[in-house]
């Protein structure tokens, strides 16, 4: 990072395994122990709890016992994302924990240990993000032309775009590993090009905002449209505003890790607040992993046809409730 690499080499001649050791002797260093300690426990708390709540979402999904789930192309995109998310708890909540942990303990960790917890992580991040916009443009042509959205939005054609996000980012992002020598700069455009998108989801949602207000008008104004018609511009329009709370929760929940991310390799002035800035390191990393847990009850409580099956299956899960 900016506070702390070497001023005559500076980003530009830092390659990524040199960036996640100068990363990691920071943390071990710089700051309270305590801090890192109480991170790493309260990651080591999200993992379980973010398989567990993200497995029950794919079960909904893959069961289907009320026939309604997956014949919709959406809830491909929901079931990928939700896979996403458990390997957030599985895998990057784990090693996170672990990480931080040991650095709270001043244990040593192997030199590829950081590089590949930062890659993984940084892997995860672009998935859901390139989900979110996948659900996005998903809800543009629901609301922009609702009529042609099955035709559009097919079975195939999800699916082919949900395999192109996970082999296009994980070939991105997990090449820096062997690659260990490319500079830092690499991860700068990486982090650049994730905000560029995030913005433009916020236009985009900022459109079909707008788009829906008018719908609704019209749903409620045109006595002439047919019930099957009205029903399904009526279901279209509330999955469209649950979809927006995900949004609204992802840009709340990513955004301040990017950027302190972002300013941590940047600002070379901000040396004398590096304390300040791996905190907030700490506490962004635990905001992006928990929205992870949180995704699943926002389909839950927002999404009526979520709620039988999930509700369903932890009857079966827990016969006392």
């Amino acid at each position: 990072m900016a506070v702390f690499f070497d001023s005559e080499k500076g980003i530009w001649n830092t390659s990524v395994l040199e960036f996640s050791l100068m990363l990691e002797d920071a943390l071990r260093h710089d700051l309270q122990s305590y801090i890192t300690l109480i991170t790493g426990v309260v990651l080591a708390v999200l993992g379980p709890l973010t398989t567990i709540a993200n497995a029950i979402v794919i079960a909904a999904i893959w069961k289907d016992p009320f026939k309604q789930l997956r014949r919709s192309p959406s809830n491909i995109i929901i079931a990928s994302m939700a896979t996403c998310d458990v390997l957030v708890g599985t895998i990057c909540s784990v090693l996170l924990a672990f990480w931080f942990i040991s650095l709270s303990l001043d244990a040593q960790l192997p030199n590829y240990y950081t590089l590949v917890t930062v890659a993984l992580t940084s892997s995860l991040i672009g998935i859901s993000i390139m989900h979110v916009l996948a659900l996005t443009i998903d809800r543009i042509v629901a609301v922009a032309n609702p009529l042609l959205y099955k035709s559009r939005v097919t079975r195939k054609r999800v699916l082919t775009a949900v395999f192109l996000i996970w082999i296009s980012i994980l070939a991105v992002e997990l090449l820096q590993i062997p690659n260990h020598k490319t500079s830092t700069i690499m991860t700068m455009v990486i982090m650049v090009v994730f905000g560029v998108v995030e913005i433009t989801l916020s236009i985009l949602w900022v459109y079909i905002i707008v788009t829906v207000r008018k719908e609704t008008k019209k749903i409620r104004t045109n006595v002439g449209l047919g019930g099957d018609t009205r029903t399904f511009l009526e279901r279209e329009r509330k999955t469209t505003k649950a979809i927006l709370t995900v949004l609204v929760l992802f840009l709340i929940c990513f955004p301040p890790f990017q950027i302190t991310f972002m300013i941590g390799l940047l600002c070379f002035s901000c040396k004398g607040h590096l304390n300040v800035l791996l905190t907030l390191l700490c506490f962004s990393t635990i905001v992006a992993n928990s929205n992870s847990l949180v995704n699943p009850f926002l389909y839950a409580f927002r999404l009526p046809k979520f709620a039988k099956p999930i509700a369903l299956i932890l009857k079966l899960l827990c016969p006392c409730t």
